[in-house]
């Protein structure tokens, strides 16, 4: 067969023959290869299901549990309502605490990230262990406030009397943003409509 081949006819020879041998180890494998029956193919697509789906509760859950941690630690309604909550709450500690109540003031509105805020700026005097007493309060008992910064200033030089400025931060229920509808001359995203 390859007899009267010329020389330079060998490269294309040697392409051939090795293209030969890669089909007949194809079909080879083809034939000897059994093909996945359908039954095997839909055991292993519940069994992915199955696991998609237990995933999916799993996730749900925890936002769940997620979003009723932070409606536990966040205050809802007007902002008029929230600051008189938060006095109030603030005013029973010190006075728990047998502090003076100097001042009690809201803040600029802020946020964290997504979460909104209001912070007050709290001026109580009395004996150092009772400020420090009513900054842990602040934070144990369930007053939905943060302290976020105590700057402490003693009062007289003989005594344990001190005036401490107290940061605090309410946190506020976030608003969900609208939801994403289309209508007919244009889309409406989060408020703005396009189109």
């Amino acid at each position: 067969m390859f007899a009267n081949s010329k020389k330079e006819d060998l490269p294309a020879t040697v392409v051939i023959l090795v293209s030969m041998v890669v089909l007949l180890v194809t079909l080879g494998i083809m034939v000897l290869v059994p093909l996945p029956s359908g039954t095997k193919l839909q055991a292993k697509y519940k069994s992915d299901m199955r696991l998609v789906n237990r995933q999916t509760e799993s996730a749900t859950a925890g936002a769940k549990l997620t979003k009723e941690a932070v409606n536990q630690m966040t205050w809802s309604g007007s902002l008029n309502s929230i600051s008189t909550s938060a006095l109030a709450k603030v005013t029973d500690l010190a006075k728990t605490h047998k502090l003076s109540l100097d001042s009690f003031r809201p803040q600029r509105l802020g946020a964290a990230g997504d979460l909104p805020m209001q912070p007050y700026l709290l001026n109580v005097s009395g004996a150092f262990p009772d400020v420090v007493g009513l900054t842990k309060d602040i934070e144990t008992k369930n007053t939905k406030l943060a302290v976020s910064m105590v700057q402490i200033t003693a009062s007289d030089q003989g005594s344990d009397k001190v005036s401490a400025s107290i940061a605090l931060v309410a946190y506020l229920t976030p608003i969900p943003p609208p939801a994403t509808t289309k209508s007919g001359t244009g889309t409406t995203v989060r408020g703005t409509k396009n189109g």
